[in-house]
């Protein structure tokens, strides 16, 4: 948000509260959820809060109100049926991923999903998007590629893992953390229009296709040689 000495939590006593950094003095307490705040995404003066009693709120930090409650999440042709974990609200777009394993694309302005994804079969642990996709991970260890225009699954990122934790992506390179053999890895995925690099970080094991590597003190980086047929 524009003021960087304001900061905002949320609890399991299911409030949200506006915080005065310099003084640490709480300025107000958002009150509405039934149940634990799982979650929070925040756009200039909204906020947007996912919880444990299946909504999503959006709220006006600057009036301190709630603005919108995401209802009807109790209907599987509506909303979440259970816990809403993720979130991230751009413009006029907000996409929730619940513990269903399902996403919704919202629109903020019709207060209604304009998509209803079964993204995954257990849990969605991640998500991310841009003007064009939807970046998903999920505890059934698979991410996936979907279009934020229609909704459709482009394809998946990588191969399946025992659980993914988190997926971040810019432009056309993606990080995903995930657990394969037990062991927590870090996978740095390119565009298949350049070649398959790897980035190595202090505490981490990293894993491509055919090769792992603890990861050494020392931050590295190498390029992959790849088979005709291997893709990113």
């Amino acid at each position: 948000m524009a003021d960087a000495n304001t900061a905002i939590s949320g609890s399991r006593d299911t409030t949200l509260r506006i915080w005065d950094l310099p003084s640490g003095v709480c300025k107000n307490v958002l009150v509405g959820h039934q149940a634990s705040v799982r979650c929070l995404g925040i756009h200039g003066d909204l906020v947007v809060s996912g919880s444990y009693d299946t909504t999503a709120r959006i709220w006006s930090i600057s009036e301190g109100r709630c603005l919108k409650t995401l209802t009807g999440h109790f209907s599987l042709l509506q909303g979440h049926t259970s816990l809403v974990g993720q979130l991230q609200m751009r413009g006029d777009i907000l996409v929730t991923g619940g513990s269903d394993g399902s996403i919704r694309v919202w629109s903020l302005e019709a207060n209604v999903p304009i998509h209803r994804l079964a993204a995954h079969d257990n849990s969605v642990t991640s998500l991310q998007f841009d003007d064009t996709r939807i970046v998903s991970g999920g505890s059934d260890g698979r991410v996936k590629i979907w279009s934020l225009k229609t909704g459709q699954l482009v394809r998946e990122l990588s191969q399946p893992a025992e659980a993914v934790w988190r997926v971040a992506f810019e432009d056309e390179k993606a990080v995903v953390m995930a657990s394969r053999s037990n062991r927590t890895v870090m996978e740095v995925r390119f565009s298949c229009k350049f070649a398959c690099t790897t980035l190595i970080l202090p505490g981490l094991v990293i894993f491509t296709p055919g090769r792992s590597r603890r990861l050494s003190p020392v931050l590295q980086s190498y390029e992959l040689a790849r088979t005709p047929n291997e893709r990113c």
